[in-house]
């Protein structure tokens, strides 16, 4: 049996060697099939690793451009809420209660506007695009913590939607806080 085993594997060795120089033969009776399918796998590959390439620059843009937006949405809503809280604030100040109401009907009815509603300084929703929360408590429907907050701030939420704070200040105290939700529109790149 020890010879056996030796015979086969010298067998298994000439028997690569052959194949190889087999190969070998091949390719110096036929060079210019050779080069032309060297050629071909090579372009190919070239090809291939191009197309990747083009794919990962297109994702890393697709990323950047979709982020820039995202960052634009939260500035206009910011740039948005500042005369909107000016005017609440004043209607407010004022007792005007209808025209604070009349206010944030015509806004919500704007495309993307899902929801607004003001908070008094007693937590309560002092008006509502949904008049069945109007002077029920706020934390109900909203963190108490984002109630309190001094400065407009924008959360996001399930489904994309930003939810936006943005305290109402009077002369000297604040008087309530503006809530808006928001469903900013997808961005999506056409493919090349």
């Amino acid at each position: 049996m020890p010879g056996r085993r030796g015979n086969e594997s010298n067998e298994n060795r000439s028997n690569a060697g052959n194949e190889s120089s087999a190969l070998l033969r091949f390719i110096k009776k036929n060079p210019v099939f050779f080069t032309i399918i060297v050629s071909l796998v090579i372009m190919a590959a070239g090809y291939f690793w191009m197309n990747f390439q083009s794919d990962r620059q297109f994702k890393r843009l697709e990323n950047e451009a979709a982020s820039r937006v995202e960052q634009n949405n939260h500035d206009m809503l910011r740039l948005f809420t500042r005369p909107m809280v000016w005017s609440i604030r004043s209607e407010m100040l004022r007792g005007n209660k209808e025209q604070v109401d009349m206010l944030i009907s015509d806004i919500v009815r704007e495309d993307n506007f899902q929801h607004i509603f003001v908070v008094n300084a007693e937590g309560e929703i002092f008006s509502s695009t949904n008049k069945r929360q109007e002077g029920q408590k706020a934390t109900d429907y909203v963190d108490a913590e984002m109630l309190s907050m001094n400065a407009t701030t924008i959360v996001q939420g399930e489904d994309n939607v930003l939810t936006l704070y943005s305290p109402i200040l009077g002369f000297d105290r604040r008087i309530g806080t503006l809530v808006i939700e928001y469903i900013p529109l997808k961005f999506e790149l056409a493919t090349p």
